[in-house]
């Protein structure tokens, strides 16, 4: 078995709505939509920077910058979205993972606009992302 090295993918950011999000997508240009649909019978929009940063923290710091100079339609759009979840997600490897850390200033900004922070780990037999 070929030995992988734990690494940070990338930050998803995961919104649900009663409402369509495609307003919401628009007004985030530094972020690539990964889904943009209807699931039973909500909306999601799953996110994430069109060009990762390489560490954890500046990743979530540039995420939740952009969504806290949100205005108007857009803004109103997050606000009354009922799951907004910034999801860090890690190829879990095959050896011992070094220390992600995330700066108090970062959870600080993420809890200030009303969101979640999930972690997500991908196995280690293919370091991939999966759906």
């Amino acid at each position: 078995m070929t030995r992988r090295e734990p690494k940070f993918l990338n930050v998803d950011l995961d919104v649900e709505s009663r409402e369509p999000l495609g307003r919401l997508a628009d007004a985030l240009p530094s972020l690539l939509v990964l889904f943009s649909g209807r699931v039973r019978g909500r909306h999601m929009l799953s996110m994430e920077l069109s060009d990762p940063a390489l560490l954890v923290d500046p990743t979530v710091r540039h995420m939740a910058r952009t969504i806290s100079r949100l205005s108007g339609e857009p803004k109103r759009l997050w606000q009354r979205a009922t799951k907004r979840c910034f999801n860090i997600g890690f190829a879990c490897g095959t050896r011992h993972a070094p220390s992600f850390l995330i700066d108090a200033s970062s959870i600080q900004a993420i809890a200030a606009l009303d969101a979640t922070l999930a972690i997500k780990l991908y196995p280690a037999e293919n370091g991939k992302r999966m759906a």
